[in-house]
């Protein structure tokens, strides 16, 4: 198996295969245009200033996250973990703190402590100077466990009861009795206000930040308060990375559904207030994605293509001005009579007045003023039309343009010559005047002469060999020309023009340039191409060939190439049309 075998699957995969373009110039494969590369200097220079925009304000974080959120019911229950530190409450009576009113009285008047209701376990109040607080030395946490029953589970409630020996503060102080009780809350209420500090999630700062629940209860003689706290648990999936991005979990307390109950005082149980503490089942799950820096470009991209859209229109200016393009061409390698038509000028040339080489020179400087013409920014004065009617015939389709009853002369030679611009652009017709054209060689060869072709070829760097000659020897670059006429008209003969093609003749065709240099047939056709006075010379030839007797079939072939000419008016009354 040869290595195009072995390599043939890999290739079939390539995915990255440009495909086949012809190119409109030696530098490019699209046509470009002024006003297309000014709507895309425009295009770009937007997209890129919209781009830096959303590059500033990712790195400054002003970017939006998306944020995804649902909540979901969790039967198995969920838990949480509390730092005693971040719980406390506050027992307030009016403008003054309860602590100020029994460190004045000595007189502890309530017992404030903090039960589990699964095991009993109940944590005593050990700080009651800014507030009663819960957590000890060894910063003790206690859990919340949910359950699907409610009040069941592992929950925690805060207790406020008549004043004990077994959980008295200060050994200085003592109990108060019913009737002291009595008597602080006929003066006024005493409100309760519990703190729980917890962390939460920031979109903004990307990161965890302080926050405080506060409940407000209250205690009085007539009524016992029962408040509940519903904890509810949110758990946060943060995704931050510029271009790959790595997960976070956060597991916190979002809200407090605070609901208050009240019930008569029993003075024999000695509870005024109950404050418990529970989670939620409902869990919120909340998904937050900061962007990557490909969403950055890709947006900007959106922007850009949005902008690109509105430049679909200098595409059709585009194909207008390549039809014009081909117009010109045409008109300068194919219809050359009916550009001199648009010159206002006719083949006026009398070669029985004028010497070959002057009516050779005259020829080429005709020839040489239609190549220079510039059809395409002159279309307007050579046709004498308006820029709308320039425009209208080419950017609108023909089926949209409705044909004029009465059209000027240039008016319908501009609209053939649209149609047989149209007709040529078609790459279909393309490929049918080539396979013609290879037929007509192909007809006029024998089997022989067209197997020997395949074996024909010349020497691409000849002329870069003349250049350097002439780079080397400026000053005798007029001297060499001139021998190099004078010995290429020598050995050119006639028999080079008049006989055949498909004759069998010794080829006459290779001269000697120098005595380093031999040109043969083809690299002669390259030369007529590129050396205008050698091209000149050829002329010069062909005309002094024409006027001499010929055979039948040179004279044929001769006379269609003479009366094709531009320059030359002969109008032959013995034409053959073959």
């Amino acid at each position: 198996m040869g290595k195009e075998k072995q390599y043939s699957l890999i290739r079939y995969f390539d995915i990255l295969a440009p495909p086949y373009y012809q190119k409109i110039n030696q530098d490019h494969y699209k046509k470009k245009t002024v006003i297309g590369g000014l709507y895309s200097l425009l295009l770009m220079s937007a997209s890129i200033g919209y781009l830096m925009y959303l590059l500033i304000f990712f790195y400054q974080g002003n970017i939006a996250p998306k944020y995804n959120q649902y909540e979901e019911f969790l039967d198995e229950g969920t838990q949480y973990t509390i730092k005693l530190k971040k719980l406390y409450i506050e027992l307030t009576q009016g403008s003054r703190q309860l602590s100020e009113i029994e460190q004045q009285n000595k007189i502890q008047y309530f017992d404030v402590y903090l039960k589990n209701m699964e095991d009993q376990q109940i944590i005593q109040s050990n700080n009651y100077q800014n507030g009663v607080s819960f957590f000890d030395q060894n910063n003790t946490n206690i859990t919340l466990q949910s359950s699907i029953m409610p009040f069941q589970g592992q929950n925690y409630v805060i207790l406020i009861q008549k004043c004990s020996q077994k959980y008295l503060r200060d050994v200085n102080y003592r109990c108060a009795n019913q009737d002291e009780i009595n008597q602080l809350l006929q003066k006024n209420d005493i409100s309760i206000i519990t703190y729980f500090a917890d962390k939460t999630f920031s979109i903004k700062n990307k990161g965890l930040k302080d926050r405080l629940f506060i409940n407000f209860s209250f205690i009085n003689n007539k009524y016992k308060q029962f408040s509940m706290i519903n904890a509810k648990i949110q758990e946060t999936q943060v995704q931050n990375g510029i271009l790959f991005q790595s997960s976070q979990y956060y597991k916190q307390i979002y809200d407090f559904s605070i609901q208050n109950y009240q019930n008569s005082v029993n003075p024999s149980d000695g509870e005024y207030s109950e404050i418990l503490i529970q989670l939620d089942n409902m869990v919120r799950q909340s998904q937050i994605q900061y962007p990557v820096i490909s969403e950055i470009f890709a947006q900007a991209w959106g922007i850009a293509s949005l902008l690109l859209l509105t430049g679909y229109i200098f595409k059709y200016v585009t194909r207008a001005t390549l039809a014009q393009d081909f117009l010109g061409i045409q008109l300068k390698y194919y219809y050359k009579k009916t550009a001199l038509r648009l010159f206002e000028r006719k083949d006026n040339t009398n070669q029985s007045n004028l010497e070959l080489h002057q009516q050779a020179e005259a020829i080429s400087k005709q020839n040489e003023e239609i190549q220079q013409a510039s059809f395409k920014k002159n279309l307007k004065s050579y046709f004498k039309i308006s820029n709308y009617q320039k425009w209208k015939v080419f950017f609108f389709p023909r089926r949209c343009l409705r044909r004029k009853k009465n059209m000027t002369k240039n008016e319908e030679l501009l609209d053939i010559l649209i149609k047989q611009t149209s007709k040529d652009m078609c790459v279909f017709e393309m490929q049918k005047e080539f396979l013609k054209l290879r037929a007509a060689i192909k007809l006029l060869l024998t089997p022989e002469q067209y197997s020997a072709i395949h074996m024909c070829g010349c020497d691409l760097v000849q002329d870069e060999y003349i250049n350097t000659e002439k780079e080397n020897n400026p000053q005798g670059e007029k001297s060499i020309d001139q021998s190099d006429k004078s010995e290429n008209i020598s050995n050119l003969s006639s028999s080079d023009i008049q006989n055949p093609i498909n004759r069998q003749q010794y080829d006459h065709s290779i001269i000697q340039i120098n005595q380093q240099r031999i040109l043969n047939h083809l690299e002669l056709m390259n030369k007529v191409d590129v050396d205008s006075l050698y091209r000149q010379q050829c002329l010069e030839k062909f005309l002094n060939s024409y006027q001499k007797s010929q055979s039948s079939d040179q004279q044929i072939v001769n006379q269609r190439i003479f009366n094709c000419m531009i320059g030359i008016q002969n109008y032959n009354s013995q034409l053959i049309n073959s």
